[in-house]
């Protein structure tokens, strides 16, 4: 888990054995790639939760492997494929299959010298003219649609994460909110580009603003949180709304229109992290000053009513 502060510089939490003095000595780059850090964290977590599977190369599907047993000892093959030459032989068969009219009859007039029986030709006779009839018959080719499956790739759901596992992801996601407190002037700073920033599209995911509050609490103890929380980590952008894209086009243009007619001078301002509830942030759009006099919301939690 410290393999990624190792990699960026930060040797605060290395042993001695591993990471040597003049290793300590490294620039420490976890302040100047803050995104790239959190997204190394969020894999390498994931990674160190599934390592005694990923090393021991097993599964967890019971049917599968229930299924695998079945086939391999008791499902009535005749050959079983994990032996040696097992591959070969189903290659050999494949190429025999495809160049002889009739394999089985060809097969076996080579290895014993002489015709089988009469069995076996007319079930090779059978086969060669059903496979004649599908020629001379012209089908409609079948158009192949292929849906998203649920159960799949990318798009498959998750099974729940054990309870120790999760009191740990819980415990280091806590321990990283932490630590933004502690530099959540520094934050502010490093955000106030807002949405054209990568570090604040990165932490608006972690933290619940007040346009979230009514949502969180208004809902039944007896309703999953799983919908409201992938749609606050996974909500897609609203930049094809037309009202949205309207607002983001004509922002500089109302900011300056603004400030001329109050004469006043405004500035953006970055997120603002709630020092005692560290998952609670507040943005106030704009900071302006008048008359040299520099009027700015303070870092409290008074701010969490912004928008």
């Amino acid at each position: 888990m410290n393999s990624p502060s190792h990699i960026f510089g930060d040797h605060l939490a290395c042993e001695n054995y591993y990471c040597t003095e003049n290793r300590k000595e490294e620039e420490n780059l976890k302040p100047k790639l803050k995104v790239l850090f959190k997204k190394k964290l969020e894999y390498t977590t994931q990674l160190a939760f599934h390592s005694k599977s990923l090393l021991f190369n097993v599964t967890n599907n019971k049917a599968e492997q229930f299924n695998g047993i079945v086939a391999k000892l008791v499902g009535g093959k005749r050959v079983n494929f994990s032996l040696k030459n097992s591959y070969t032989v189903r290659c050999h068969a494949a190429v025999d299959s495809f160049n002889s009219v009739r394999p089985q009859y060809a097969i076996y007039k080579s290895k014993f010298h002489r015709s089988p029986g009469i069995s076996l030709k007319r079930l090779e006779m059978a086969r060669l003219k059903r496979k004649q009839s599908r020629k001379k018959i012209r089908r409609p080719k079948r158009r192949l649609i292929l849906d998203d499956k649920v159960d799949y790739g990318e798009e498959c759901q998750k099974p729940d994460m054990l309870k120790d596992e999760y009191e740990v992801a819980k415990n280091n996601f806590l321990q990283n909110l932490q630590e933004q407190v502690n530099n959540r002037e520094e934050m502010e700073r490093d955000t106030i580009l807002q949405a054209e920033s990568a570090l604040w599209l990165e932490l608006r995911r972690c933290l619940l603003t007040a346009s979230l509050f009514g949502k969180v609490c208004k809902r039944r103890k007896n309703i999953s949180s799983a919908p409201l929380v992938k749609n606050h980590l996974y909500s897609y952008s609203l930049d094809h709304i037309s009202s949205i894209r309207h607002g983001k086009t004509n922002e500089a243009i109302a900011i300056s229109q603004l400030e001329n007619q109050e004469h006043i001078k405004i500035r953006k301002c970055g997120l603002f992290i709630d020092k005692d509830f560290f998952f609670f942030w507040g943005l106030h759009l704009m900071a302006y000053f008048k008359k040299k006099k520099r009027r700015r919301p303070p870092i409290s939690k008074n701010i969490l009513g912004g928008t």
